[in-house]
């Protein structure tokens, strides 16, 4: 990723603390879905701060006659769409295997935790008898 100023450098290190502290991913996969979010955050706050500048000192009437911005601006607009689809995709694939792992944990606990409870047929501590013929 290019950071061109000290600015965004500091922007950058803040989103990415935030995050971590948020979502928290876990192991090589999690960590690349997290790494596309982050990317994805930092390019919707440029085109953010694009459009701002494109519209900064503008008559907005005035802008609406104008050809060129509107394309920039249509350009710009499809890029932030295609950029929150991808972020939008890997925020819920990232919460669907968070969500999967947790109970995939609690299975096991339960799992755990049943191999070791009585059987309904036989109380614990009951003891059984045998009968010979």
């Amino acid at each position: 990723m290019i950071i061109a100023t000290p600015e965004e450098q500091t922007e950058f290190d803040e989103l990415l603390t935030l995050h971590l502290a948020e979502v928290k991913p876990n192991g090589s996969v999690e960590q690349v879905i997290f790494d596309q979010m982050i990317a994805d955050t930092r390019n919707l706050r440029r085109i953010r701060r694009l459009e701002t500048a494109l519209n900064q000192g503008i008559d907005p009437l005035a802008a609406l006659d104008d050809e060129k911005l509107q394309s920039k601006l249509e350009r710009i607009a499809r890029h932030r769409t295609r950029i929150e689809r991808s972020y939008f995709k890997s925020l819920k694939e990232l919460s669907r295997m968070q969500a999967e792992r947790v109970l995939t944990r609690c299975s096991e606990q339960t799992t755990a935790f049943t191999d070791v409870s009585p059987s309904p047929a036989r109380p614990f501590g009951a003891q059984t008898t045998t009968q010979h013929a």
